[in-house]
């Protein structure tokens, strides 16, 4: 299984379904947070790349509203924030 598809899974079933099991209608997610619980190495761009795709999206069936960074992030960074709500 490719990296990528790793991350898509992993952020399905460790919040998304948590996420429709609470009832909730918003998720937001930190890239580093989840580039931490999965115990990776320099793979930043490759979670935040998967955060932002819609591949992520049309699993899940959450929808991506807003991705915030700090001013100086330019692309990819432990500290952006990813905020979808429920389709």
């Amino acid at each position: 299984m490719k990296l990528t598809d790793e991350i898509r899974r992993f952020v399905a079933d460790n919040y998304f379904e948590l996420a429709r099991k609470n009832g909730d209608q918003k998720v937001i997610l930190l890239s580093g947070e989840v580039h931490d619980r999965m115990k990776l190495k320099n793979r930043m761009p490759a979670v935040c790349s998967v955060l932002r795709g819609s591949k992520l999206q049309d699993l899940c069936r959450f929808i991506l509203i807003r991705e915030i960074r700090m001013p100086t992030v330019e692309k990819d960074s432990s500290t952006n924030k990813f905020v979808y709500r429920i389709e």
